[in-house]
């Protein structure tokens, strides 16, 4: 006669791990150039991150950040994919800052 047989496994279930983040890298860490970081932002959003009437300075005040950080800016590319189905118009009246 042939007898079912069933195994139970039991497995811990971890519920979270602690992970030490230090402030500082370690002294023979290599050092990442600061051109590491680029930014590529959808044109349609890009006014929410320029600003329309006035600058953005939630943005600003990052990009003036990581380039206290880095001692370099970052590549800032506007399309992401939008490029693919965007119109250009000579007509479209925009609002110049400078930074």
């Amino acid at each position: 006669m042939w007898g079912a047989y069933f195994i139970t496994l039991s497995v811990p279930i971890v519920s979270a791990i602690e992970v030490t983040i230090p402030l500082t890298a370690p002294s023979g860490a290599a050092s990442l150039m600061g051109n590491l970081v680029s930014l590529s932002i959808e044109q349609d959003r890009w006014t929410d991150w320029a600003g329309t009437t006035e600058p953005n300075t939630f943005f600003n005040n990052i990009l003036d950040n990581f380039i206290q950080i880095t001692n370099t800016p970052p590549f800032v590319r506007i399309g992401a994919d939008s490029e693919d189905h965007t119109n250009f118009s000579y007509d479209v009246e925009v609002n110049v800052f400078s930074c």
